[in-house]
């Protein structure tokens, strides 16, 4: 029977390794019955709950009916060796961390190098060293305590990574819900959003006002994820709620800086391009702050002028000292205009080659289907597998009147949210009040309120909105339409009607709204009369059909919208009838 090894005296009292209260449990596996007995009583005053094997095999199942927090193994075992029984351990508590000293009779230096490359903490030498094994203990534990403090760590980001994606993806789907469809999806206009994370800090919203104007904004966040995306809620919103209510693209920008300075960091700002076309007359008005110039191709293949960027973005500068001037051209069927946030132009490829605007004009320019597809697959050539690394969004609208004077998605079966009523409402607006003041957002709002057409407010809006048009600018500012007809006639003559609007300081337009019920419907009077003369009533209310360019177009839709249209007082008034039906029931 082999000698039972005795304590030094620097053995005598190891000191206490385990915490009080806390029950750890050692796994000691030693063929040889000394080596074991020592090591046991050792791990016994250490705190340890000890459990003993002299193989591999019994060790194994041990470990198997209960995880040890601790091994100690010796390295040479009966069939086996420590370091298969320490890898067969570790691969049935793949997720914990269980700290292992290997021991062994052997104390050359490749021996004991061996035992830590094999997956071990630590190897000692034969015969055991209470103080030194106990402080190895002390070692081991602590790093199974970081380990363990590392893995709640670990686990409680999963959780929050897992909550967070999760909260992602409903701020999402609220912001996709956001999104104008049925004015991004018209055909003469296409687009492309493709975020850098889950939220997108790019923003492309569309909407269509109740004068007919098709407007639309592309901007650029700084930042991404959640704060971009919150930006982009408040963006929308301002955007959407005024475009339904006939607000210019020049109101519409100021009510976004003032808002985004009121509510935004400092560091927070837009870069963006708003845009407003009129199919009618084709008139297209830009407003770039901040942006890429925004690229216009002309049908007949002419080399034109985008829309270089005039301003600063959304929410830099002051209510005060904001100043909304866009730049207005006039569009021939078939121009285009392709608006790109520099997440496109700046996209870079292994080489830290950008893809550059050079090649981006080459590819719209020379583009035979829709311009994103070519620009897209462009892009995804350049960049090859080189990680995204900004958001990347681009709308491309085709101007074609035709298409986008049509009224099928004003159609609509659905009632009016009130039953018709009786009710009478007017508006008188001096000269003066006329240089900043428009009536329209205040006359939709009246007709919701009062009667609630719903979906046709948009004609009656067109309706009052082209009446009230032509008594401004051919009565009060006595603007002749022969201008539109001279080459970029249609910029001279908003340019003449911007300078006549700022002077005008005399004169008045009056504007009624009589609405009468029927049966299932109504009938609304629109009267709009203005103090002065010059508008030629006669060559303007016929009903030939009109051609491109025509001055009288836009009388001849709302005369196709109307029941009645008629002039009287030489040209001063315009009195026209809409009738309505409400469906009959189902």
């Amino acid at each position: 029977m082999a000698a039972v090894p005795q304590f030094v005296a620097a053995d005598r009292a190891p000191p206490r390794v385990v915490p009080n209260g806390a029950a750890l449990t050692a796994l000691l596996v030693d063929d040889n019955p000394a080596d074991q007995y020592l090591a046991q009583r050792i791990l016994l005053r250490a705190g340890f709950t000890v459990e003993l094997a002299s193989s591999a095999a019994d060790a194994l199942s041990l470990a198997q009916a209960r995880q040890p927090d601790f091994v100690i193994a010796d390295v040479m075992l009966p069939g086996s060796d420590g370091y298969a029984l320490v890898a067969a351990i570790r691969a049935a508590y793949p997720d914990a961390y269980i700290p292992v000293i290997y021991v062994t009779g052997l104390s050359d230096e490749d021996r004991l190098l061996s035992g830590i490359t094999a997956d071990g903490d630590d190897v000692m030498c034969k015969p055991l060293n209470a103080a030194r094994l106990c402080a190895k203990l002390a070692v081991a534990l602590r790093l199974r305590e970081l380990n363990q403090t590392l893995a709640s760590q670990r686990d409680q980001l999963a959780r929050y990574r897992t909550e967070m994606e999760h909260d992602m993806s409903i701020a999402k789907s609220i912001i996709d819900n956001l999104g104008s469809e049925r004015s991004l999806t018209m055909p003469n206009v296409s687009y492309l959003l493709q975020p850098v994370e889950t939220l997108n800090g790019d923003l492309i919203a569309g909407a269509r006002s109740p004068a007919g104007a098709q407007c639309f904004i592309l901007g650029d966040f700084t930042g991404h994820g959640l704060p971009a995306a919150v930006a982009v809620m408040v963006v929308h919103g301002i955007f959407t709620a005024m475009v339904s209510k006939g607000h210019a693209i020049e109101a519409i920008a100021t009510e976004i800086n003032r808002k985004m300075r009121q509510l935004l960091p400092r560091d927070r700002f837009l870069a963006a391009v708003l845009i407003e076309i009129y199919p009618d007359s084709g008139t297209v008005s830009v407003w770039n702050g901040g942006m890429p110039e925004v690229i216009l191709t002309r049908a007949d293949g002419r080399s034109s002028n985008g829309f270089r960027s005039t301003q600063l973005p959304l929410g830099v500068l002051p209510p005060a000292d904001f100043q909304c001037a866009p730049v207005r051209r006039q569009l021939q069927d078939g121009d285009a205009l392709f608006v790109y946030s520099d997440g496109v132009t700046e996209a870079m490829n292994a080489n830290g080659d950008m893809f550059g605007r050079g090649c981006l004009q080459q590819c719209v320019a020379g583009a035979d289907e829709q311009p994103i597809a070519v620009v897209t697959r462009a892009l995804q050539q350049h960049v090859g597998g080189v990680r995204q690394g900004d958001d990347i969004s681009m709308l491309n609208v085709r101007f074609n009147r035709d298409q986008m004077l049509s009224f099928e998605h004003f159609a609509t079966t659905a009632p009016a949210s009130k039953p018709p009523a009786a009710w009478f409402f007017a508006a008188d607006l001096s000269g003066k009040a006329l240089r900043s003041a428009n009536p329209l957002p205040a006359l939709a709002g009246a007709m919701e309120g009062l009667q609630g057409f719903g979906p046709r407010a948009s004609e009656i809006c067109l309706i009052v909105a082209e009446l009230f048009s032509n008594a401004l600018e051919h009565g009060l500012l006595e603007l002749d339409s022969a201008i539109k007809r001279r080459p970029q006639g249609f910029a001279a003559y908003y340019s003449e009607r911007e300078q006549r609007l700022g002077q005008l300081a005399h004169g008045w337009i009056r504007i009624e709204l009589r609405h009468e019920p029927q049966d299932d419907g109504g009938e609304l009077e629109i009267r709009v009369r203005q103090s002065n003369g010059g508008f030629n009533s006669a060559s303007a209310a016929h009903s030939e059909p009109a051609k491109p360019g025509d001055a009288s177009r836009g009388l001849r839709l709302v005369r196709s919208l109307c029941a009645a249209l008629a002039f009287a007082d030489g040209g001063r008034e315009a009195i026209a009838h809409y009738r309505w039906r409400n469906p009959p029931p189902q």
